[in-house]
Order: C-alpha cells, then structure tokens, then sequence
C-alpha cells in the first residue's frame, strides 16, 4: 500500500504503523507488531520476530521498556522504582538520551527526548 505525503501528514503514528501491518507480505507473516496503551494511556509498540523473541517500546520518549528472547527471557533491567507516568523520564530499559547525556549542557538532565512523545 502506497500512502501520499498528504495522506502520511494526516495520519497519527498508530495509524501509519497499523497501515503498515496491513500492508507487510506473507514472508512476514511470522512477525507482528502491536500497539497498546499501559494503564496510563501511554502508547506502547509491542514487536515479536518469527522465532518469539519479543521487544516493548513505549512511544513516551522513544524508550525500550522489555527485550526477551526466544525462550521468554527478560534481558532488560527494569527498575523496581521505576514510574511510566509523564512528566517522570521511566528508569530502567534503554533510554533515548538526546541530545546530551547527564547535566553537561544547558537542558534538563539527559536532554528533552526522554520526556517527549
């Protein structure tokens, strides 16, 4: 499926995702891509490969929430005080720190990505 930039600018980032998903080919059809929303409305991207290896980003800052492997494995680190609830940057994961890491530049601390959607 083949979208105008007008038709793309219009779109939200879900729709333009489950666009793409509509539109993927049988060679992928293993795979999947899902979005939900966690208890406090925040956009997540839940993405699984053929062999079950599964990823969770949360559009809230752009960051890595959960990475398991194959045989349902967590590989992230996830801190217990961790708070997925804006304007909170969330511990744990991997962050997006852009566009300067800790409080070496005139912005707040590890810069705005984190707390943008």
């Amino acid at each position: 499926m083949v979208f105008s930039p007008l038709e793309l600018k219009r779109m939200t980032r879900c729709e333009a995702a489950e666009a793409y998903l509509d539109s993927r080919s049988t060679a992928e059809a293993g795979s999947s891509v899902k979005i939900i929303k966690d208890k406090h409305g925040i956009d997540q991207v839940i993405l699984r490969n053929t062999r079950g290896a599964t990823a969770r980003i949360s559009l809230y800052g752009g960051q890595v929430l959960s990475w398991k492997n194959e045989q349902g494995d967590e590989l992230l680190f996830m801190s217990s005080k961790a708070t997925f609830k804006p304007p909170n940057a969330i511990r744990g994961g991997i962050p997006i720190c852009f566009p300067q890491f800790a409080s070496r530049g005139g912005l707040e601390q590890h810069g705005f990505a984190r707390h943008r959607m």
